[in-house]
């Protein structure tokens, strides 16, 4: 397998599943490997597996010990290669909780402009678009 044929592994963390369900399908659909998680813990466990990640898309306001914004600070921490893109709709949390790199979308957002902001953060070339 050459490395342009390598599919970036993208890890959503969403305790909504129908959200989590839509985005992990767009992710796939665009062509990543996508692992999701319900809640920070199940997903620091994910990222402690050894699983290249190459990118983790988080919700804000999730259920148990952390929430998004603490589980961004961990993986920025001890992941500091993983790019990291931050969603919330609460209105509370915006781009300015949210430490570059990192990127913020807020909720409700659209599915193309999620993926849009994966491949960015990726390193991906990201099609142009039409007039």
């Amino acid at each position: 397998m050459t490395r342009s044929s390598v599919r970036k592994k993208i890890l959503v963390v969403e305790d909504e599943d129908l959200i989590r369900e839509m985005s992990v399908a767009q992710l796939q659909d665009a062509g990543y490997d996508v692992l999701e998680a319900p809640t920070a813990t199940e997903a620091l466990d994910i990222l402690g597996s050894g699983t290249a990640i190459a990118l983790v898309f988080t919700d804000v306001n999730m259920p148990g010990n952390l929430d998004g914004l603490q589980l961004a600070e961990l993986v920025r921490v001890r992941w500091p290669t993983v790019r990291l893109i931050v969603t919330s709709g609460g209105g509370q949390v915006g781009p300015a909780h949210v430490r570059p790199p990192a990127r913020f979308i807020a909720k409700p957002y659209p599915l193309t402009a999620m993926i849009e902001a994966v491949r960015e953060l990726a390193g991906e070339p990201v099609p142009a678009q039409g007039p």
